[in-house]
């Protein structure tokens, strides 16, 4: 067989999983080369001009490892050495990036035959993120991180919490976690961290255990339109946001309206503290340099008007302003799950020529 892999680089292969119709999907880092005849002396080196010294790349067989296409790079550009990820119902892929790492959340890669395309990295909203990950048939994300503690996620990794009940008396390092049916949980690990051999006692460890979905929380919408002044052909500072529930397997939103529910809105107007055009700092940040938080209430049609007066009377065509809404950030709603619009920005002075 020809070279597996490029040998510009030194490779540090993590994960192989096999999706549903054989096709195997390997996880392998990718870094730099190090020792005698390098430009790294050692394998702890950074070099501080490289956006990442280490990267995650994945390769494809469709001949059962005969041969493999690749590599394709994942996570952004994160320097990240480990990842897992399932296989959905549609065939796409859901990627994790752990809260070992700078960054945790989660990356879809989507499917196309034999064609795989990474969407963006997403930070996660709340909780940890575990280092391996599997999904039961209801939909639920079940995840281990070390050293042991156990977590679930039933919004596709957007937010994870504690699973109450789960072993965690054994440590479990570098943990590998099935989903065997029937709620059957497995996870494979080892005590012993990075200790050398024979300085402690090291075993492998197996946890075995069933997962029971007491209650589950209904998928949560929002969506926004800005109101138009027709008589001056001018949009207005005045939006109608909409919260709706969506109950069916297959995601499609359903009309029903969430009555009577909070909607929290963010938004701060163009180089104030706080407007960020590049996402270059997470919103929690932003949000304590700056910007005006309000809380709209649904009414019975599931509808909540905002109005942004201020910005009324802009001559400027442009002065804009950021809007975040989003809805159950603080879990206040557990039949609900959280819900986020993109962050959107709108100019203040914004029409259609006479």
């Amino acid at each position: 067989m020809p070279p597996f892999v490029s040998d510009h680089f030194a490779w540090y292969p993590h994960r192989l999983r096999t999706l549903r119709d054989g096709t195997l999907v390997l996880c392998a880092a990718r870094s730099f080369k190090w020792g005698t005849g390098t430009e790294y002396p050692i394998r702890a080196a950074t070099r501080l001009d490289s956006v990442s010294d280490m990267e995650m790349m994945l390769f494809f067989s469709h001949d059962q490892g005969r041969t493999w296409l690749g590599p394709l790079p994942i996570l952004s550009g994160q320097a990240v050495s480990e990842t897992d990820f399932v296989e959905l119902a549609d065939g796409n892929l859901l990627f994790v990036n752990n809260s070992i790492f700078a960054n945790p959340g989660r990356q879809l890669v989507y499917r196309e035959g034999n064609r795989f395309t990474p969407g963006p990295l997403e930070r996660v909203q709340s909780g940890t993120v575990p280092e391996t990950v599997c999904l039961t048939e209801d939909g639920l994300l079940i995840g281990c991180h070390r050293p042991g503690p156990y977590y679930w996620s039933d919004d596709l990794g957007r937010n994870w919490h504690p699973l109450e009940g789960a072993p965690a008396t054994s440590e479990v390092y570098q943990p590998w976690i099935q989903y065997l049916a029937h709620g059957q949980v497995a996870c494979a690990g080892h005590l012993g961290a990075d200790d050398p051999v024979g300085g402690r006692d090291q075993y492998v460890s197996l946890h075995t255990f069933r997962v029971q979905m007491l209650h589950k929380t209904s998928r949560a919408r929002l969506w926004i339109e800005r109101r138009f002044d027709e008589a001056s052909k001018n949009f207005l500072n005045s939006y109608i946001i909409s919260l709706s529930s969506t109950d069916n397997p297959s995601g499609v939103p359903s009309t029903t309206p969430l009555a009577d529910k909070d909607v929290q809105v963010w938004y701060v107007a163009r180089d104030q503290p706080g407007y960020d055009s590049w996402n270059s700092k997470p919103l929690m940040d932003r949000m304590k340099l700056g910007g005006k938080l309000v809380i709209v209430h649904t009414g019975p049609d599931g509808k909540a008007r905002l109005d942004l007066p201020e910005f009324d009377g802009v001559a400027s065509i442009h002065a804009s302003y950021q809007l975040v809404v989003r809805f159950n950030a603080n879990h206040q709603y557990p039949d609900y799950s959280s819900s986020e619009l993109p962050q959107l920005e709108f100019y203040a002075n914004s029409g259609f020529d006479p």
